[in-house]
């Protein structure tokens, strides 16, 4: 996984003596504004790093010389700088030798800096104007010395470094165990993904999907069913679980995540593979004002056509069967006869995503084609060759096509 942190680049020539004010404020003397929603994006061998600019004259024109491929020069232990290719315009009254860790400067002379050591001096020799500030990851440039490539970075393009931390949520006494996967720099309003596995899986089946939307801005939480699976770290047996327990439990995990102070309560998503995508849309639908938008890949709508299959009636259901890999109860399949999971889950009128592989041995495509006509409205993409579950270059098809969908809907 690439690294994920904030920062431009830059250098300046000469610099001077003896520790930095810690009591500084982060941000500079000057330009503190940031520039507008404006971002920079930095490949520096396999990191990519973001940086915001300020507002002001000289961060304006560094932007409009974007993009930029330029080697990198070491100063003194201080600070890493880029020489540019021209001059930039500037307020000699912005101009300052201070500087904390983090910063960005440009010196008259045509150099970018970035400073990564806050103890070697306490002020630079020359004048800076400042125009930029990082966020995090600014030891990076302590031992990097290579070439470096500057763009200018789309909202939607920003990646960020996660944090993954334990969470609980409870129902009916109950306890829920998973995992928070949380943008570090995202703020204090961050859009959520809450990811539901499918039969038989765990809080882990979906980590790479909570990841990538991590890296992309979203607080992502991925959770185990009450006995969704015999190791699930949930309470709750197998014998004991069945897709509307499940609906219960995602309802309950969507409270937990309101809950929290960072999240936006208007921008929640439900993602879901295959029983999980089916159990998401169930819940969407009776969540119709707390849910911003629904993912459904490979969503099992066709079990109640199986479980018609393997037993034709209700009270043909033994307490316990052998299904696929594990013993579910009887309640797992009594209560789906004479339910209709495509006219519960069409309640639900906004957009719905659907993806769906045309090579699905278990849940077939019909099922997905046969929703997305229930919905009011429903972006249904087949995703050709795949099973069911993607990997490889399926996974990053789908998730460009998840991508699109959150940005088009947050």
């Amino acid at each position: 996984m690439k690294k994920l942190i904030a920062v431009l680049l830059g250098l300046i020539s000469l610099l001077s003596v003896s520790g930095c004010d810690a009591g500084r404020p982060n941000a500079p003397a000057s330009g503190e504004e940031a520039y507008g929603s404006n971002e920079i994006t930095i490949t520096a061998g396999d990191t990519i790093l973001n940086a915001v600019m300020y507002d002001n004259d000289t961060a304006r024109a560094f932007m409009d010389l974007l993009p930029l491929t330029l080697p990198t020069i070491e100063r003194s232990g201080l600070a890493k700088g880029v020489h540019l290719p021209e001059f930039l315009p500037y307020d000699e009254a912005a101009l300052t030798r201070e500087y904390s860790l983090g910063e960005i400067g440009y010196w008259p002379g045509g150099d970018i800096a970035i400073f990564y050591n806050d103890t070697r001096f306490e002020q630079t020799i020359v004048d800076v104007i400042q125009i930029g500030k990082i966020e995090q990851g600014v030891e990076l440039f302590e031992q990097y010395d290579g070439e470096v490539t500057i763009t200018r970075t789309r909202p939607e393009e920003r990646i960020f470094e996660y944090e993954r931390s334990e969470m609980y949520a409870s129902v009916n006494g109950a306890e829920i165990y998973g995992t928070a996967y949380t943008p570090v720099g995202a703020g204090e309003s961050m859009p959520a993904v809450i990811l539901s596995h499918g039969y038989g899986g765990n809080y882990n089946t979906n980590a790479s999907y909570a990841q990538t939307f991590a890296r992309h801005g979203y607080f992502a939480y991925t959770f185990d069913f009450r006995g969704g699976s015999p190791g699930s770290r949930s309470d709750g047996s197998t014998i004991e679980m069945s897709i509307f327990t499940e609906e219960e439990d995602l309802k309950a995990v969507v409270s937990m995540v309101q809950s929290l102070d960072a999240i936006d309560k208007e921008r929640i998503f439900l993602f879901g593979t295959s029983q999980g995508g089916l159990v998401s849309a169930m819940a969407a639908a009776d969540l119709q004002e707390e849910i911003c938008g629904t993912i459904l890949l490979y969503p099992a709508f066709s079990i109640v056509d199986d479980a018609r299959e393997m037993f034709s009636a209700a009270e043909n259901v033994p307490d316990t069967v052998d299904f696929m890999w594990m013993t579910v109860g009887r309640a797992y399949f009594e209560n789906l006869f004479g339910y209709d999971p495509y006219t519960d889950a069409a309640r639900y009128t906004k957009e719905v995503l659907i993806l769906h592989g045309d090579r699905d041995g278990i849940v077939p495509l019909s099922a997905s084609q046969k929703a997305a006509e229930y919905y009011d409205s429903a972006q249904l993409y087949v995703i050709e060759g795949a099973g069911h579950g993607f990997g490889g270059s399926d996974q990053e098809l789908a998730e460009s096509y998840i991508l699109r969908y959150l940005r088009e809907h947050s």
